[in-house]
């Protein structure tokens, strides 16, 4: 009865227990999060130092590895490749608008920046660090946990070397995108965008071995989105942006409501950025 819930050679849980206890941390944390920290920004940065605690300590105590083996080992390199993922989201999601006003597909509005009033700067700040901390709790858990440990669980089912990698990726994926499932204006078409959201940003992660890469295009493909482009954010609409935009055009392409996540257009920004990650993975990862 033993070997269902410990792998004796590798003395630990297994994958599927490990993932199961740090899961209901995690849920945990972020329901008393919710509930004790007034205000949404406050409760996701809470959450986003806690959540690095529970793998630090899911490392050493379940899982029985490195706690760099999750992709947080911070040096200059990592800042660089963080820079390099904001830049590739800021253009790719750059370019879904620019194809949506060439289209006559959106309209926008006169321009709300105005920093000297400090309600429009603080509501900036404050967008930008909530964003920065569901970047970092929601990368450090669906990708470089759930893929360390899925892909763990896979290889010893396969005796190939990339299949548990791919499967790993691809379950983890299918979560992120469920796990989105209850945002105002969901639709199958947002689940399977967000989906391969999470394959894009999964795509970094297994090439460096880092989230660096994962972290900054999380950030600034829902930063320029909401915040600089005035578009809902996976069915949330920010309090305040830069610009606000109107859009026209078909739910299918526009993703509407929901934001370019919903729509046809989101599919078209995820590939761009994805092909901005891979030319820079080429160019700086000889690997």
């Amino acid at each position: 009865m033993k070997f269902i819930f410990y792998n004796e050679n590798e003395y630990r849980l297994r994958a599927g227990w490990r993932i199961t206890l740090t899961t209901m941390m995690v849920i945990s944390l972020l329901v008393i999060f919710s509930l004790l920290i007034p205000g949404q920004t406050g409760a996701m940065v809470a959450l986003a130092f806690i959540l690095i605690g529970v793998l630090w300590i899911s490392a050493r105590v379940i899982d029985k590895r490195s706690y760099e083996e999750f992709g947080f080992t911070i040096n200059s390199a990592w800042f660089l490749d963080f820079f390099a993922g904001n830049v590739m989201a800021a253009m790719a999601m750059s370019g879904i608008v620019f194809v949506l006003m060439v289209s006559g597909q959106i309209e926008f509005a006169d321009t709300n920046l105005t920093f000297v009033e400090w309600d429009l700067f603080s509501g900036l700040i404050s967008a930008m660090v909530l964003m920065t901390a569901v970047s970092i709790w929601e990368e450090a858990y669906f990708r470089s946990y759930l893929i360390t440990n899925l892909r763990e669980g896979f290889l010893s089912r396969s005796g190939r070397k990339h299949t548990p990698v791919l499967v790993a990726v691809l379950v983890s994926s299918v979560i992120f995108g469920l796990a989105h499932a209850t945002n105002p204006h969901s639709s199958w078409i947002a689940l399977t965008n967000i989906t391969i959201a999470g394959i894009v940003l999964a795509y970094p992660y297994i090439k460096t071995r880092s989230i660096a890469i994962s972290v900054g295009m999380h950030l600034s493909w829902n930063y320029f989105q909401g915040v600089i482009f005035g578009l809902p954010v996976s069915g949330m609409k920010m309090e305040k942006s830069i610009t606000t935009a109107t859009v026209t055009g078909s739910e299918y392409i526009t993703g509407a409501k929901f934001g370019p996540e919903g729509g046809i257009i989101g599919f078209l920004g995820l590939i761009l950025m994805a092909l901005l990650c891979h030319i820079y993975l080429i160019l700086f990862y000889k690997k």
